[in-house]
């Protein structure tokens, strides 16, 4: 081997040793970056031409798994999707509040029954007289409160669904660029890793709104589309769009076109089907089907709740058509319109004195000409029957079983527990398969013990080479001293 040739190869390798450093620092600096890929360096050796001999830097590699990364990123958006809906069955479960809450509807609904046994002992009372409707009232109330509280977290949800819907384009757009960018960079010969990186974060977020499958091709750039196949980025962005609402209520739905649905390039698509798993998909199921159902349940209570006083043994004074004790918005029940029921149901007025009823109407009939005998509970004490009567259940999708009003409620309230444990355990399988797998993704991440090691391999690699250039130095030297 010449002298010149000794010196190239200890060069070569004293540029591979400082290559390797700065790898190291790297990653040694970013050890606590969750979105920093371990960086390994590629080596080969020179063979052929005036550069034959020594090692050149083929180039830097992003220590990857691509399994590993698509199975996390597919259970992070199953976290996504089931939190959002276990948030919903939280959120109504607590505006109908469990039996042993003070403010609960079934507290309110027991207060109610509680009061009107009370009436019945003493019906020519006007302190238990008002108690009652009072706490009629405090039912009705309730029920308003709670469609009330349905109707809102569908706004949200939609609200939500056109956030989402800006950032995935965005993001998405953003995620375009850097394609173009590592491509450039590429060509150019220079190292891609950290763009690499930033888009690796990307996709992340991208992955947690909507399930993605990725295809590489060439010089780096990626493909994105959904899990079904629909696609989201290929050399250019999708065009996704939704139309969000200004007010919700319980009869718009996007069948009836009242709601926006999202397009895909001008396109309307199913988004629970396009999209199925994460947080949009979660966003569209909540506004869509489960507030929907919620809603109607709620309707089913107020619905029971009307009925059960409408009937003529339990007041023989109203007129045919005629509102009772409950009614809606003031009118009587129209089972053809149930849509909404709960947010209308109200005591009827002809009860209450700040709406200038009469309490005594209570005792003795709402179509009452005059008052009858104080001492009469007939009326009253065909409530309390009527209230705890055993009726089936005609709505709501619950089965058509006999129930009490408090046995509907129960029921009610029973559904929503379930389906906020089965949420629940969906949140915790989808958030330990995520941890299995990024525990599993840090074992391909930087290990400082690993990376000093390597940092004493290069130490050696440097003494050895820096010795060989000197070495080289004093042949030299001896030559020109001849």
């Amino acid at each position: 081997m010449s002298i010149s040739s000794s010196l190239s190869n200890a060069l070569s390798g004293l540029t591979a040793v400082s290559r390797s450093a700065e790898l190291v620092s790297a990653n040694l600096a970013n050890v606590t970056n969750p979105d920093y890929a371990r960086r390994e360096i590629e080596l080969s050796a020179r063979d052929g031409g005036t550069l034959s001999g020594g090692v050149s830097v083929a180039g830097v590699n992003r220590v990857v798994d691509q399994a590993l990364l698509t199975d996390r990123r597919h259970a992070d958006a199953d976290v996504a999707n089931a939190q959002t809906r276990n948030s919903f069955f939280q959120r109504v479960e607590t505006s109908v509040g469990i039996p042993t809450d003070a403010n609960s509807l079934s507290t309110k609904i027991n207060a109610f029954e509680r009061d009107l046994i009370q009436a019945t002992s003493q019906p020519a009372s006007d302190a238990h007289l008002r108690a009652v409707v009072t706490a009629a009232g405090s039912v009705a109330d309730h029920i308003n409160a709670v469609s009330e509280d349905i109707q809102s977290l569908r706004m949200d949800a939609d609200t939500s669904i056109a956030t989402e819907v800006n950032a995935l384009t965005t993001k998405l757009g953003q995620i375009r660029d850097l394609n173009f960018d590592i491509a450039r960079r590429g060509l150019g010969g220079h190292s891609t890793a950290a763009l690499e990186d930033h888009r690796a974060a990307l996709l992340d977020d991208v992955s947690r709104i909507v399930p993605l499958r990725e295809v590489h091709g060439d010089n780096g750039q990626i493909s994105l589309f959904t899990t079904g196949g629909t696609q989201l980025l290929s050399g250019q962005v999708s065009d996704i769009t939704f139309n969000a609402s200004g007010l919700i209520v319980p009869q718009m739905t996007q069948d009836n076109g009242l709601l926006g649905g999202l397009e895909i390039n001008g396109t309307p698509v199913d988004a629970a089907t396009v999209f199925a798993g994460g947080s949009l998909a979660g966003h569209f199921e909540v506004r869509d089907e489960l507030a929907v159902t919620a809603q109607r349940q709620i309707d089913a209570v107020a619905r029971d709740l009307i009925g059960r006083f409408e009937s003529t043994a339990v007041d023989a004074t109203r007129a045919p058509g005629d509102p009772g004790f409950f009614t809606d918005g003031g009118a009587a029940l129209n089972i053809a319109d149930e849509t909404g029921l709960a947010a209308r149901v109200k005591v009827n007025a002809g009860l209450d004195p700040s709406q200038g009823g009469d309490l005594w109407r209570l005792r003795d009939g709402l179509g009452a000409a005059v008052q009858g005998a104080p001492g009469d509970s007939s009326r009253l004490t065909a409530m309390v029957d009527a209230l705890q009567a055993l009726n089936p259940t005609q709505s709501g999708g619950f089965t058509t079983s006999a129930r009490s009003l408090t046995g509907l409620n129960a029921d009610f309230l029973s559904e929503l527990g379930r389906q906020k444990l089965d949420t629940g355990s969906e949140v915790l399988f989808a958030t330990t398969q995520q941890n299995g797998f990024r525990s599993a993704e840090l074992e391909n991440g930087v290990d400082t013990d690993q990376e000093m090691q390597k940092l004493l391999l290069i130490e050696q690699a440097y003494s050895a080479n820096a010795r060989v250039i000197q070495t080289v130095g004093e042949m030299i030297d001896a030559l020109l001293r001849i």
